[in-house]
């Protein structure tokens, strides 16, 4: 059974080593480098060779401007833009922590008439933006850490992660030099082609190409088999950047995006959503506020943050039960192509259904003579929805007796491996499950595959008691009170 395998046999099952995530310490620090002992101040001030590049205990303030247009690639269209600018301030702490804080935004876009107006959602957005400072960590030009206060909504960070994005110096081994170097932003990790000289960085990449990279959610997700494989997206998506920098910091940052729709016909004339993002550096004060010293909440990546797709908090019912009456009807002529087109639509509109909800919908479907016909295929969307309502009714059902099948729920417990965006709400769900013992095998794997994902991401995910509890429930299976070798003779004797 899975809970007598060997430690060994588990970190190859899972892909993972339980020992590396142990408990081990506490995260207290946004940012954690050390400083090598002959690391001195000399004619300057201190930098650490792993220092941000920035001089501690100065502000560095820089304009930041995201422009984005969308159009169809045929003369004459119209378009639609919006514009936000901001000020930005980076408060140095340390040789590699950093507070980033946003004032004096403003928001315009373009009305039905084409002309650019002050959004109606100015005020609020300003305040969003500006309420909360953001720590983060910074070496070698690199953003290492994400620290966000636990009150800061999730869009509001990865705003900001955009703004860090453009602040990263990624630099080939050699100066002046071009390399291809995995570089981890907002787009996930990506191979980027990087050309530098004594002052100016020049960066492309294909999103097609990243780890981690967000993609439309579709009826049988993509997986790359080889980390190199590209996947086939409907959405061509690239980046290019062009960096000005002085003694290790950059100055100005441009950078252009270019997503499009691949018409299967090949011609370009499909919708094209353009992003140019402009940071320039206008002047350095010394001093910081001294504000910072609590606002660390949980520490997290400059990957951007997709859990909120996957939190259901819709309670109307009536555009989910709109499409099952649709689908009622398609099938009174057998299940054929209106049906495959409303399916996709379901799963999406599940996908925002808060769990109580969600349920009735599914228990309250009526189709006469099609009835087991449409909840079969209601399950079915159920089980490739993947959010946390969708899960919680999963297993809501499967302890109450509702879903008895072994094999179904084996299939639909093993697809949770892929789970794109796992959030640590899914573990503790899952864990309920545990006592089940013809599907613990499966379920144990399932869960650690999502502890994985979610601990890549949210780098202090051993804070959380679900995923603790969770680890220590899985090194109470293997009889360690602690998921390491104690000695050299413990290894050889297991």
């Amino acid at each position: 059974m899975f809970f007598h395998m060997h430690p060994q046999s588990l970190d190859n099952a899972t892909g993972y080593r339980l020992r590396d995530i142990c408990p081990l310490r506490s995260l207290h620090k946004c940012c954690s480098c050390r400083k090598k002992t002959n690391t001195a101040r000399v004619n300057g001030p201190f930098r650490s060779p792993k220092s941000s590049g920035f001089t501690r205990d100065r502000t560095y303030v820089y304009s930041y401007q995201t422009e984005t247009s969308t159009f169809l690639q045929q003369e004459g269209t119209d378009y639609s833009n919006l514009t936000i600018s901001c000020r930005v301030q980076l408060e140095i702490l340390g040789i590699c922590d950093i507070v980033l804080l946003i004032d004096e935004v403003a928001i315009t876009e373009t009305d039905r008439d084409g002309r650019e107006i002050t959004s109606p959602n100015e005020s609020e957005f300003a305040a969003q933006l500006s309420s909360e400072m953001l720590r983060f960590g910074m070496q070698g030009g690199i953003v290492t850490s994400v620290c966000p206060s636990y009150d800061e909504p999730v869009w509001v960070t990865n705003f900001k992660r955009g703004i860090l994005s453009a602040l990263q110096r990624t630099m080939p081994s050699t100066v002046p030099g071009t390399e291809t170097i995995t570089e981890t932003t907002v787009a996930g990790s990506c191979p980027t082609v990087v050309r530098a000289d004594a002052t100016t960085i020049h960066k492309t990449k294909d999103f097609a190409e990243c780890e981690g990279h967000f993609h439309v959610h579709g009826l049988v997700p993509g997986i790359k088999l080889a980390s190199y494989a590209p996947f086939i997206d409907a959405i061509s998506s690239s980046q290019s950047c062009q960096q000005e920098y002085t003694d290790k910091c950059i100055t100005r940052s441009v950078c252009e995006e270019r997503h499009s729709l691949v018409p299967i016909s090949g011609l370009p004339a499909g919708p094209v959503t353009t992003v140019r993002q402009t940071l320039t550096s206008e002047r350095t004060k010394g001093g910081i506020s001294g504000n910072a010293a609590s606002q660390i909440g949980r520490k997290s990546t400059i990957r951007f943050d997709h859990s909120g797709r996957m939190t259901s908090q819709k309670r109307d019912s009536a555009d989910a039960s709109d499409i099952v009456s649709q689908l009622c009807q398609s099938l009174r002529g057998g299940v054929g192509p209106r049906t495959a087109q409303l399916f996709p639509s379901l799963i999406h509109e599940m996908r925002r259904l808060e769990t109580t909800v969600l349920a009735s919908v599914i228990t309250d479907a009526e189709c006469g003579d099609y009835h087991n016909t449409l909840r079969q295929l209601l399950i079915d969307a159920l089980e490739q929805c993947q959010s946390n309502g969708c899960i919680e009714v999963m297993v809501n059902w499967i302890t109450e007796g509702v879903l008895t099948s072994q094999g179904r729920i084996q299939k639909w417990i093993i697809s949770l491996n892929f789970v794109e965006n796992p959030t640590k709400e899914m573990v503790s769900l899952l864990n309920r499950l545990t006592n089940f013992e013809s599907i613990r095998k499966p379920l144990l794997l399932a869960m650690s595959s999502i502890i994985n994902k979610y601990c890549t991401t949210n780098l202090d995910c051993l804070g959380d008691p679900r995923i603790s509890g969770a680890i220590n429930y899985f090194e109470g299976l293997l009889g360690f009170p602690k998921c390491r070798y104690r000695t050299k003779e413990e290894k050889v004797n297991e």
